[in-house]
């Protein structure tokens, strides 16, 4: 019988591409995997659990980032009412897997704080705590969110991090190993990126931002460069939170300036091919600090000149393959000499040196691992 892992995770498996479920779908060539996922906003989990992609995911309401509880969980005893609800689901969830039959082979991998006391009741062989982004500064968390992050830190066996500035913070926190595990992209994803990129440059120099347009994107940036740069397009590609909706409403009444809905994970490599440039106007700030955006990769995997500010280590270590601007004035013109060079700076290797596949083995390696 295989190895037990379950993975608490804070996004959905079926949502957009993230660090979590490409991990856990590679680790199920070693391990039988519970991939718990959070229920969509404002419903109940589902109480079935799902078998697709050679795991199992199940849902489990995180209760302790519950908007509708807020004021409630406010108070230290409420707060213990909900761990101890979450615990009971993902208990639920594993015996509903198959997958309950005691805890010697049992390895967990947290990356939603929320669920930190739910996997330590697990009581697992190692208890591995994954930290992509700062769950601290993303928009709109509750202020014991700090406290989770804190407890998950030092009771972890290992913890590993995307983020540079993060795996710092965490070793001086205590923690007894900390591992940093970088951000990447598939081996497939670089074939069907190169393949995509033989149809040739664009006809008119297209600079681009795909992904996950949040309140951490610089619409402002973007504006001022369609302004400077009006014989260039802009393309904006993929999802919108609603609080930029009215700036991007604003920027598209630019006439250079173009918006896509969010593809399929498989259709990005062709949105890249139509690309002079890859963006990454990210503003500075307490949560991007600790960004390792996946997007870098994938621009990567095409080629692209990437033009990004400098909110955080983790771009910053790639210049100067990738150009990383201080000020706006400096991303605006680094974008337009890209976007018109006849010869550019290759990134792809960078993508190469970032797969999934090899950073999964590196997961796995601690994962097995007994020691420190």
């Amino acid at each position: 019988m295989r190895r037990r892992l379950v993975w608490l995770a804070e996004v959905p498996y079926s949502g957009p591409p993230h660090r979590q479920q490409h991990l856990a779908r590679l680790l199920a060539s070693q391990f039988e995997v519970l991939f718990v996922e959070p229920p969509r906003p404002l419903r109940p989990p589902r109480l079935r659990v799902a078998r697709t992609d050679g795991l199992c995911v199940a849902q489990v309401a995180p209760l302790l980032n519950a908007r509708p509880l807020r004021r409630v969980l406010a108070r230290p005893a409420a707060r213990r009412l909900a761990q101890a609800a979450a615990g009971l689901q993902v208990r639920r969830a594993l015996g509903a897997a198959g997958l309950a039959n005691g805890h010697a082979d049992l390895v967990v991998v947290c990356s939603n704080v929320y669920l930190i006391d739910a996997a330590r009741a697990l009581r697992p062989r190692r208890l591995l705590v994954d930290v992509c982004d700062d769950p601290r500064y993303f928009p709109g968390e509750p202020p014991w969110t700090d406290d989770l992050l804190r407890t998950a830190v030092t009771v972890a066996d290992v913890v590993t991090t995307s983020s540079r500035s993060l795996e710092a913070e965490f070793c001086a926190l205590g923690a007894r190993h900390v591992a940093y595990v970088p951000n990447g992209i598939h081996r497939a994803f670089l074939d069907v990126a190169a393949a995509a990129r033989t149809q040739g440059r664009p006809a008119v120099p297209t600079l681009g931002f795909v992904g996950h347009c949040g309140a951490w994107v610089d619409v402002d940036l973007l504006e001022r460069l369609a302004r400077e740069l009006p014989a260039q397009r802009l393309e904006v590609v993929g999802s919108v939170a609603p609080a930029v909706r009215a700036d991007l409403e604003r920027l598209l009444h630019l006439p250079n300036v173009h918006y896509r809905p969010a593809v399929p994970y498989a259709a990005v490599p062709d949105v890249l091919a139509h690309l002079s440039v890859g963006l990454i106007p990210f503003r500075t700030s307490a949560y991007t600090r600790a960004v390792n955006p996946i997007k870098l990769y994938e621009y990567a995997a095409a080629n692209l000149p990437i033009v990004s500010t400098a909110f955080s280590q983790d771009v910053a270590q790639f210049a100067p393959l990738v150009d990383v601007c201080a000020t706006p004035a400096e991303f605006v013109r680094r974008a337009g000499e890209r976007a018109t060079a006849e010869a550019q700076q290759p990134t792809r290797p960078i993508a190469e040196a970032h797969t999934w596949e090899h950073i999964g083995r590196a997961l796995q390696a601690l994962l097995e691992s007994n020691g420190t």
